[in-house]
């Protein structure tokens, strides 16, 4: 088994599209957007099993202050997750035989892991990839974290009998004010919706990073997969959501909108996407408590990720920092 850095960007996708694994998130000009906006340097690993590449793992790097700090997904970067991305052989092996990979991938990037000598690293799944016990066996520590999804395979009627009451007159009062909603390109009018939002709450705003050219980017580095719709109230922006469709899957990455407009403009996405094919409808945080009573009343299945960390002395500093001072804008 070896681990190495993979340069070519044509391999890195090539591999992600052989795997039933990986995200939107993890394809290669993504990660060269957060590493170009960000303080992080881009650490595209791969672990090979004699020729054969059988996972890539994008780790993010920065020195920040004395310490040194290796995330996957890095803060700031909006992403909802990322981790590592097992190939399209490992579905098939018996369970003994996934164990040995997986063992491999975790001790050969815990080695060049420890090479960076950093004083924290976190390391976060993509959703339902559920056995994180090599690094456990490295002497990580896992914490549980929890996204929401829709599952589009039901009838239409079914999804809908599953929302509560409130949000079914919710969705019905907005219906019949004569809303529209349609694709749009305008990343400043998105900033600017976001942050009277969270200006309105009372919230920092989460949309700091860089500017809004860092959104841009993705938009039109996949246009076919990422697209920001807006909500309109006759002129004026009622809601705004930048949404990712990608293998089936559909994912309310970001945005918001005005009152009870959420609950409208949800509702038509979600009529969209089933018509399109999708089979997920994916709501990524369920953790933060202010935000579930809205999130739960879709009536959602939960989705687990975990987030795999281990830190030293300095590194409890930095998780501190991060979590009560870098917080608002992650």
């Amino acid at each position: 088994m070896t681990v190495r850095l993979i340069e070519d960007g044509a391999v890195w996708d090539r591999f992600l599209d052989e795997t039933p694994y990986g995200s939107i998130f993890h394809r290669w000009r993504m990660l060269k957007i957060v590493e170009k906006y960000s303080d992080y340097k881009l650490l595209p690993y791969g672990v090979y099993r004699g020729a054969e590449l059988i996972c890539v793992f994008p780790l993010f790097f920065r020195a920040y202050r004395g310490m040194k700090l290796v995330f996957s997904r890095p803060p700031q970067s909006l992403l909802p997750y990322l981790g590592f991305v097992m190939g399209p052989t490992y579905p098939g092996l018996k369970q003994k035989r996934k164990e040995a990979y997986l063992s491999e991938v975790a001790a050969g990037i815990t080695a060049e892991i420890r090479r960076l000598s950093p004083n924290f690293v976190t390391l976060q799944t993509e959703p339902c990839f559920e056995d994180i016990r090599p690094f456990l066996w490295q002497d990580y520590r896992a914490d549980l974290s929890y996204d929401y999804y829709i599952d589009l395979g039901k009838p239409l009627e079914e999804i809908w009998a599953g929302f509560d009451s409130t949000c079914k007159k919710q969705i019905k009062h907005a219906g019949s004010l004569g809303l529209r909603m349609g694709l749009s390109d305008d990343v400043n009018e998105f900033y600017r919706i976001m942050g009277d939002n969270f200006k309105a709450k009372g919230r920092r705003s989460l949309y700091r990073v860089g500017d809004p050219a860092y959104l841009k980017e993705f938009l039109d580095a996949y246009p076919e997969h990422i697209k920001m719709y807006f909500l309109y109230e006759g002129e004026k922006v009622a809601g705004a959501h930048v949404v990712c469709e990608y293998r089936g899957k559909f994912t309310l990455w970001l945005g918001s909108a005005s009152g009870h407009y959420n609950e409208y403009m949800l509702w038509e996405l979600i009529k969209m996407e089933k018509a399109a094919g999708l089979k997920i409808f994916e709501i990524p945080g369920a953790d933060a408590r202010p935000v579930l009573p809205f999130k739960s009343k879709f009536n959602p299945g939960l989705e687990l990720k975990f987030n795999v960390c281990r830190k030293d002395a300095l590194g409890t500093v930095a998780e501190w920092t991060f979590a009560n001072i870098v917080k608002a804008w992650i």
